[in-house]
């Protein structure tokens, strides 16, 4: 899709195309929104179907995370690391129900779900306070490689 919108990005207005992550952004809006004044979203807002909500999660992974996996700059700081773990575990909740959860939801869930490998990362991650360290870089890596992984394999 060419065009462009209107978008608001980390306290900045621009003009931008839609990615993937539209979808994702037009389902939470239309299923946890709150209606200050006027109707309720999800009476604008076509219902976004699970297939199409995991497509656009396998998306996001291979358009977005893969590429960290080569220049993980990103998440070279705990907060970042933090981030990328649970939202991993939310990308691997919706690729599994075709909805989505909360960070913490999808990260208990994981921790059920998924082998015992990750757990101390995930429970790690669900405890973190600002200013703690983290310092599991391969760690996280190596679950951003498995979620991905998860997705590709999904989609084949």
């Amino acid at each position: 899709n060419e065009k462009e919108y209107p978008s608001v990005n980390e306290g900045k207005f621009y003009l931008g195309r839609h990615g993937s992550d539209w979808i994702i952004q037009r389902h939470i809006l239309r299923e946890q929104a709150v209606a200050i004044a006027g109707a309720p979203l999800e009476n604008s807002i076509d219902a976004i179907q699970p297939d199409d909500l995991r497509r656009a999660v396998a998306d996001l992974l291979n358009e977005w995370w893969s590429p960290m996996l080569e220049n993980p700059a990103f998440i070279k700081n705990s907060e970042y690391e933090t981030y990328t773990v649970l939202t991993m575990c939310r990308a691997l909740f919706t690729l599994e129900h075709g909805t989505i959860a909360s960070k913490s939801a999808s990260a208990r869930w994981a921790q059920d779900a998924l082998d015992g490998s990750w757990t101390e990362l995930i429970e790690q991650s669900l405890n973190w306070r600002y200013g703690e360290q983290i310092n599991k870089l391969n760690e996280t890596l190596n679950f951003i490689r498995y979620t991905v992984d998860t997705a590709n394999n999904q989609f084949q």
